[in-house]
């Protein structure tokens, strides 16, 4: 997505005790942040007269964006965030960037990782993300890219066979399962836990990417109904998947996975909607048929303007 509007919101301290109580404490009267015992500190005020306010401090900017998600199969959390790291690494190497021109965030949480949200964070931005969804060897550059900075040998042979038994150490890399000359930086520290370079899902997806071939998809007519598609087509949506989506035993016709956006004609009930967000997914809502102008809530969750 080209100029992708992405927002980006502290809501507090990670230390907090309370996750619920988003923020921090400010005193509007001196304009001081304060603390409490909500934050994990003890209170400043020892007579208990300071007012305090909470502000949850965001900035939102327009940005180049690419949401990369596996078409099938769940990785750990562990796996995932080792993925991330060496795909934006390799990104870097491939397209000769500084670390901080490419950031990246787990979606939809650190703590439920089903996608990689990249976006160019410099002004104006590099184009590098257009490149490696429109050139057809620039993931797979980057993908063995990846892997020769994860201190392997041997690697042409292993993408050749597919198989991540054939990766040798470089005997010289002493590296146990990350470092600062391969995965490990100052802008993924929160993930430093996290990354192992030998984790064997990590291997074998940035193998199978080494030997891919980008391609775009043409896109089907939308299933569900005639008037739907027309509609889509008259409010400058994208078309949905050709598959359908599966949740909780109710089939939806109408998802972006790329977006991890399903639709319903009609009211769904609070359990699938629960299993929805269980799965990284958000359902909207849409009448029996389609007005002048599309659904809000719809145009909001893929990024169209209204």
């Amino acid at each position: 997505a080209a100029g992708a509007t992405i927002s980006r919101i502290n809501k507090g301290l990670r230390r907090r005790k309370e996750k619920s109580i988003l923020g921090f404490g400010i005193d509007p009267a001196t304009g001081r942040w304060t603390a409490g015992p909500e934050d994990g500190d003890q209170e400043d005020s020892t007579d208990g007269a300071v007012t305090k306010q909470r502000v949850v401090p965001f900035v939102q900017d327009n940005k180049n964006a690419a949401l990369l998600r596996l078409a099938e199969g769940e990785l750990s959390l562990n796996a995932m965030a080792t993925l991330q790291h060496a795909l934006m690494r390799g990104l870097d190497l491939v397209f000769q960037l500084e670390e901080s021109e490419t950031l990246s965030e787990p979606v939809p949480s650190r703590d439920n990782r089903r996608a990689i949200l990249t976006f160019e964070a410099t002004e104006g931005g590099a184009g590098v993300l257009g490149r490696l969804v429109g050139e057809p060897g620039a993931l797979a550059n980057v993908a063995k890219a990846a892997l020769g900075l994860m201190h392997f040998r041997n690697i042409d042979a292993a993408i050749e066979a597919g198989d991540s038994a054939l990766l040798e150490d470089e005997p010289e890399a002493g590296c146990v399962k990350g470092c600062y000359r391969c995965l490990l930086s100052y802008y993924n520290q929160p993930d430093h836990e996290f990354i192992d370079r030998h984790d064997p899902d990590v291997k074998n997806t940035l193998l199978r990417l080494a030997r891919s071939t980008v391609r775009p998809i043409a896109r089907r007519a939308a299933p569900g109904g005639d008037a739907w598609p027309e509609a889509f087509d008259r409010w400058r949506i994208p078309l949905p998947d050709a598959q359908p989506l599966a949740i909780d035993g109710v089939i939806l016709p109408l998802v972006w996975r790329g977006h991890l956006v399903a639709a319903h004609v009609g009211a769904i009930s609070g359990e699938v909607a629960e299993a929805a967000r269980a799965i990284g997914f958000t359902i909207a809502e849409l009448p029996a048929q389609p007005g002048e102008t599309p659904p809000p809530h719809l145009s909001d969750l893929l990024g169209v303007s209204r």
